[in-house]
Formats: C-alpha cells, sequence, structure tokens
C-alpha cells in the first residue's frame, strides 16, 4: 500500500509540477506580451510629441508668414501706398509703375504644396529715373523689408540717360526697367 501511495503521489506531484511550469510560460508570455505593448505605447507616445513639435514649428513659420502679408489676400493698396512713400523718402526724380493681375505662378517654378495653397504673383514693371544705382538697391530694399507679401526681382535695366537740358534741379543719370513680382500665398477654398 506504500508504494501505491508513494506511485499516486509522485503522479500527483509531476502533474502539479507540469502545470506549474505551463503557468510560469502563460505568465512569461503574458509579460512578453505586456512589454511588447507597452513598448508601442511608448514609441507611439514619442511619435505624437514628435509630431506635436513639429506642428507647433510649423504654426510659428504660418503666424509669420501670416503677419508678414505672404500669407491672404494681397494688399494693392498698401503697396500702392508704399511706393509712393519710398519715392518720397528717398527723393526719386521719376518712378513709374504697372501693377498686372493676379495669377498663379508656373508649378515648375516652385515646389508643391501639397494641393492646400495657391503660389500667386501680381507682376509689375517698374521704370524710374535715377541719380545713381544705389537709388534702385534702396527702392528694392525697402519694398522687401516694408511690404505686405514677397518681392521676387526678376530682373533689373539699367541705362545711361541721355543727355538732358539743364535743368533747375538734379537730373537723372540713370534709367531703370525691373520687373518684379509680388508673391503671396493663399488657402484654396
Amino acid at each position: 500500500m506504500g508504494v501505491v501511495l508513494f506511485i499516486v503521489l509522485a503522479a500527483a506531484g509531476a502533474a502539479i509540477a507540469a502545470l506549474s511550469g505551463k503557468a510560469v510560460n502563460d505568465a512569461n508570455k503574458a509579460n512578453q506580451q505586456a512589454k511588447t505593448a507597452k513598448d508601442t505605447a511608448r514609441s507611439k507616445v514619442a511619435r505624437a510629441a514628435e509630431e506635436a513639435s513639429t506642428l507647433r514649428e510649423k504654426i510659428v513659420v504660418y503666424q509669420a508668414l501670416q503677419s508678414r502679408g505672404i500669407i491672404g489676400q494681397e494688399h494693392r493698396l498698401d503697396w500702392i501706398e508704399k511706393i509712393r512713400k519710398i519715392k518720397e523718402a528717398h527723393k526719386l526724380l521719376d518712378l513709374n509703375y504697372e501693377l498686372g493681375p493676379q495669377q498663379p505662378i508656373k508649378a515648375d517654378v516652385v515646389a508643391p504644396s501639397g494641393n492646400a495653397f495657391d503660389i500667386m504673383a501680381s507682376p509689375m514693371k517698374l521704370q524710374m529715373a535715377l541719380l545713381h544705382e544705389d537709388d534702385l538697391l534702396g527702392l528694392l530694399s525697402d519694398l522687401r523689408n516694408g511690404i505686405q507679401g514677397y518681392i521676387r526681382v526678376n530682373h533689373c535695366d539699367i541705362e545711361r540717360a541721355g543727355a538732358a537740358p539743364p535743368a533747375a534741379g538734379p537730373t537723372a543719370q540713370l534709367r531703370a526697367k525691373c520687373d518684379i513680382d509680388w508673391i503671396t500665398v493663399r488657402e484654396k477654398s
């Protein structure tokens, strides 16, 4: 009877050991799954934090462009008033301009914007009489720094002014013609 009891107890012990081994394996498997889930969650949180940081940076750039007048509607009346003030400030002898209709910039000139924005240009032709070339550089600098929008100078031609009859005041030494684009970006509707 002692041998039978020993065999029964040994079999029960073996069964308990097998069940506890399976329980340990199941617990290890569950622990590994929990670690994997935790790592995945950490990775998602890190990615979300990085995306939030990138978005904040883009918002700052967008707001800066918007406050500069590059994003939004063009400000033609402001541009014309600024040109008048620059002419007076630099005491330019003569300044004429022609502002063309706003049109999209050719797709091969700009990077694709993901179709969220239209990049528009209003072409302007400037003609001016100058005492010297610094008058032109000052005008272009003031336009770039003082207007709502972005200025792209396509080209400027400068030539000596023809001989003029003697005048009471300063006479132009140079004549300049420039083609510039007033660039704005607007959201597609």
